[in-house]
């Protein structure tokens, strides 16, 4: 909210020119933040387009204030708000990755249990840890412990990748694994709204059955 309150007060709400548009441009030739997506986005040059994604943005940081009472939907927009900030990364390299690890302590990690892949990865993680024992997962990570000690930390390379993703190989881990459970709990929500949709009929919808 008080990112929504600084943009409201400095012209994001003016209807004849884009904020977005200002600080992407800054972004890009000033700082030299070339990312792919940015010079795609640049290249479009729509301002109806800028202008929308201001107003979302707005509308998205304010969000978090009237949804705060209500878990399913301040859970939504923590969600909305891993993907707002993922594309952020992709175009002005902005990392957010503490505010996506903040946004993990509200996540029903339970149910992400459930998920098959992820069951089985700790499920093959578990088995492994009894196969091999401590001593054996302790020299399987001498190779990343040499790596780390003798070059530097190899999360933070960034191998090209900055160009594509706007981060180190870190920060795109993270940002990849919050746009996957993201897409799922949207996913969730939807396909229970279906459902419930369908089992629950409103009045104008069970005269159309009868």
């Amino acid at each position: 909210m008080t990112a929504a309150l600084a943009k409201i007060t400095t012209g994001w709400l003016d209807p004849s020119t884009s904020a977005l548009a200002g600080h992407m441009i800054k972004s890009y030739y000033v700082l030299e933040h070339e990312t792919v997506f940015a010079s795609y986005l640049l290249s479009f040059n729509n301002f109806y387009l800028f202008k929308f994604l201001d107003y979302s943005t707005l509308l998205l940081e304010c969000a978090f204030i009237f949804c705060v009472f209500s878990q399913r939907y301040f859970r939504l927009v923590c969600a909305t708000a891993c993907l707002f900030h993922f594309g952020v990364q992709l175009t002005m390299e902005i990392s957010f990755t503490p505010n996506v690890i903040a946004y993990a302590f509200f996540v029903n990690w339970g149910v992400l249990y459930r998920m098959e892949p992820l069951k089985k990865g700790a499920q093959k993680l578990q088995s492994l840890s009894h196969e091999f024992g401590i001593m054996h997962l302790v020299i399987l990570t001498l190779p990343i412990w040499t790596m780390y000690t003798q070059f530097r930390n190899p999360f933070t390379f960034d191998l090209g990748l900055r160009m594509f993703t706007g981060g180190t190989i870190a920060e795109t881990l993270i940002m990849l694994a919050a746009v996957y459970i993201s897409l799922k709990y949207i996913h969730h929500l939807l396909h229970d709204a279906i459902i419930n949709s369908r089992l629950h009929p409103s009045k104008k919808e069970a005269k159309l059955y009868n």
